[in-house]
């Protein structure tokens, strides 16, 4: 069974895309910008010294305007994410195949000089394989539908962008160009970012679905599976600066890799079982507060919503699984002059003696509630009219036999066996109009409904 989504979630990654697709059209027109001016910190968007490729800051404008028509209910729009998509696609692909030396676009002769070196505009091998699997993924979206190879596309984005990640700190060998060759940590961290959107972008994909689904699943996929990706990242990060910068020997540092992913695994399954405690506190209240909504005070009984929760399931059990049943309607003989003679807290204790002799008379499967002020209804499972008929005779020879403190306390019973083409009102119908039979024909008996 698909999972059901949880709306609010849904709102949340839709309005996550949204923002993602903004920031990603803005940091790629500053880095555009900032190889028109020839400035390498407004093209490294300040947060590095090297700059982000003139190539990469277009892909970016590019893809980020997809994902916004993506997310938008706009028809125009829609249709406009695939002409985005396919100009992606040929930045990565034009790209990539002139890092094979297959094609010479001159973007390599396109220089921006910084204060200590100058760079070429063409993108690193990582971003063109990302920004390919993104315009194949964003082309195709909607047009494949949910199948698996879409969710092979979008598996190849988020590994390629976790590679990126990666190549941070462990970067090619000797500064060599290789498709390792990493990105700077700015459009790592956006390559990142777009995958994560994209795939958000469609919650009720079958990547997403269970993170945006209602229930336990859910709330334990949103809290764990983003820290389960990031975690391996920053502990590799973590190595490579070790051993950049503090001299740490490989064999201390296979130590604490160790250590770090021991540690890992163990925060992760800290969380699970705090999580999960947290849910079973949460489960265990609702029970309550739900078995407070749908119990009757005075009888201990189901109330009148609990009993019209239920009528409507068994009526939908009978037409898938076959399953018969039988409604009895209960109603107290003379029971007003009961409260006015002895008062209504004996009303009171008399509700709540017939409630129990309700509750003693019926099997687990058998649901009682009090749906009025002295009116009961109890169906009985898997049930004909007869068996009906000797559950009721045997619920109002309890009524006559209990010894009731003030007086003796009768009850006249109405039988109904459900039909195919009952409905609760039907239902309802044929079992009140066996109890006014049995009130008419003076009461302490039972009438079953032909």
């Amino acid at each position: 069974m698909a999972p059901v989504p949880d709306p609010q979630v849904v709102r949340g990654y839709l309005l996550f895309a949204r923002v993602v697709a903004w920031i990603t059209v803005v940091a790629g027109l500053l880095i555009v910008a900032g190889w028109q001016a020839g400035a390498t910190d407004l093209a490294a968007l300040f947060i590095g010294p090297r700059p982000i490729r003139l190539a990469t800051g277009a892909g970016f404008i590019a893809g980020g305007t997809a994902l916004l028509c993506a997310v938008s209910e706009s028809l125009v729009a829609r249709r406009l994410r695939w002409p985005l998509a396919l100009l992606v696609l040929m930045l990565g692909a034009q790209s990539l195949l002139e890092h094979l030396g297959i094609l010479d676009t001159g973007l390599r002769h396109l220089p921006l000089v910084g204060r200590t070196a100058s760079f070429d505009a063409a993108m690193p091998p990582i971003v063109s394989i990302f920004f390919v699997n993104l315009g194949l993924y964003a082309g195709t979206q909607g047009r494949l539908g949910d199948n698996w190879i879409a969710a092979m596309l979008a598996l190849a984005m988020l590994g390629t962008a976790m590679a990126a990640l990666a190549a941070q700190g462990v970067s090619a060998a000797a500064g060599a160009e290789s498709i390792l060759s990493p990105a700077t940590p700015g459009a790592a961290a956006l390559l990142f970012a777009n995958a994560i959107g994209w795939i958000a972008a469609r919650p009720a994909s079958r990547l997403c679905a269970v993170a945006a689904a209602q229930g336990y699943g859910g709330f334990v996929a949103r809290r764990l599976l983003l820290p389960a990706m990031l975690l391996p990242l920053a502990w590799g990060w973590l190595i490579q600066w070790a051993r950049d910068r503090l001299g740490v020997d490989d064999a201390l540092l296979i130590a604490l890799s160790g250590l770090v992913t021991g540690g890992s695994v163990a925060i992760l399954v800290w969380w699970v079982a705090r999580l999960s405690g947290h849910i079973q506190y949460q489960r265990s209240r609702t029970a309550v507060l739900a078995g407070i909504a749908n119990t009757d005070v005075l009888s201990g009984l189901a109330n009148r919503r609990a009993f019209d929760a239920e009528l409507p399931a068994r009526l939908h059990e009978l037409r898938t699984d076959n399953r018969g049943f039988s409604l009895l309607l209960l109603d107290a003989d003379r029971f007003k002059a009961y409260n006015d003679d002895f008062g209504h807290p004996a009303g009171d204790d008399a509700l709540r003696g017939m409630g129990r002799l309700l509750h003693q008379s019926l099997r687990p499967g058998d649901h009682a509630a009090r749906i009025g002020g002295e009116e009961f209804a109890v169906l009985l499972s898997d049930a004909d009219r007869h068996a009906a008929r000797l559950a009721g005779e045997r619920i109002r020879a309890a009524f006559a036999a209990h010894p009731w403190p003030r007086r003796a306390m009768t009850v006249s019973i109405g039988v109904a066996q459900v039909r195919p083409d009952d409905t609760a009102t039907t239902l309802l119908g044929r079992a009140d109009a066996a109890l006014y039979e049995a009130k008419n024909s003076g009461r302490d008996r039972v009438v079953v409904a032909l």
